[in-house]
């Protein structure tokens, strides 16, 4: 940002940069007075700073701007509302061994309502089968992408593409089998486009879940290999998902849509909670409401469109989430804002 000068009257100008600065302050509501000492003490004119404030606050941009943030605070507004009724509800996660199909979409997939089954996948061979030798032989010679590296980085979810390895299925094997706790490596969902081929063989060791996913289940699979110790950190999906665990448990912290307001929603579906799952930075009175859980091998939760979850992993852990959901799962595709927040 900088002042100019007009070459055929010689008065001051501001440029852009401090055009954007104005409209973002009054838009956030800053202190009038706080905005001209601070445009004062960059050297700026005060009749110039004055007619610029002026001609801000009246243009129609700066005004159908206002209209729009009116209605965005009443969305929030109304979030926020829900979200303190939740703290009121002394359930967790619900927890049933089976459901029906009928009972399912009705009562939770409608309702966006987030469900533990305990036994589900009881004719599945992998939860009884998934050993690293086991792993090691049934994709023997495959070479696989992992992320590595991401301990460098506290935004290693979100700038995933960064962190993309190749390595042979051996070596990640072998870096599993040393055991410890570790976040800097990991097999996960980023990576699925690449392992399908590679790992095809291990798909054999799944089943369907009937009444849950559709005949085509197996397109829209997503595995996850790693540590004890790796997270996922806060974050909302764009659709539906199933997240199956296989071996080993994992930690699922939850918060509600409800509670997006209180979520630091910062980028795209990001949040600036991170790896912090009690949300402790928020300090009393802004936290949300959070739901917590811990899933066991064999068992699955149903991740609703909208939850925030943050994932933590106890064990050595291989997970596997689904999507392909008998009931409508594309809402992904009218989700416009990923640039623009």
């Amino acid at each position: 940002m900088n002042m100019q000068t007009n070459m055929r009257t010689g008065a001051a100008t501001l440029d852009d940069g401090w055009r954007r600065w104005i409209a973002d302050n009054l838009l956030r509501g800053a202190d009038r007075g706080g905005l001209i000492g601070a445009m004062l003490g960059a050297g700026l004119d005060r009749l110039l700073i004055e007619q610029e404030l002026r001609s801000a606050e009246e243009h129609p941009y700066l005004l159908a701007a206002r209209r729009l943030q009116a209605r965005s605070a009443k969305q929030h507004w109304m979030a926020s509302a829900l979200g303190r009724l939740e703290e009121l509800d002394p359930c967790g996660v619900e927890r049933r061994e089976t459901i029906d199909r009928r009972t399912f979409f009705e009562e939770f997939y409608a309702r966006n309502r987030p469900l533990i089954l305990t036994r589900a996948i009881e004719d599945w061979r992998a939860p009884s089968l998934w050993s690293l030798d086991y792993l090691e032989q049934a994709a023997a010679g495959a070479t696989v992408e992992i992320q590595a590296g991401r301990s460098v980085d506290p935004h290693y979810e979100q700038y995933s593409a960064n962190y993309k390895r190749v390595s042979t299925w051996r070596a990640f094997l072998t870096a599993l089998r040393r055991g410890g706790i570790s976040n800097d490596f990991y097999l996960t969902a980023n990576n699925g486009a690449a392992n399908r081929q590679a790992l095809a063989p291990l798909w054999r060791d799944f089943g369907p879940i009937d009444g849950l996913l559709s005949k085509d289940w197996r397109e829209q699979g997503f595995l996850w290999l790693g540590p004890q110790g790796t997270i996922t950190p806060w974050h909302h999906d764009l659709t539906n998902n199933l997240l199956v665990q296989i071996v080993g448990r994992k930690r699922i912290t939850l918060a509600s849509p409800a509670q997006t307001p209180r979520m630091r929603n910062h980028c795209h579906c990001y949040s600036e909670f991170g790896q912090d799952a009690a949300c402790s930075g928020a300090g009393e009175g802004n936290r949300p409401h959070l739901l917590r859980c811990e899933l066991g091998p064999g068992e699955l939760v149903f991740l609703p469109i909208g939850w925030w979850h943050h994932v933590e992993a106890l064990d050595l852990s291989a997970s596997l989430t689904l999507t392909n959901f008998e009931g409508p799962n594309d809402f992904h595709k009218n989700y416009t804002t990923f640039d623009a927040l």
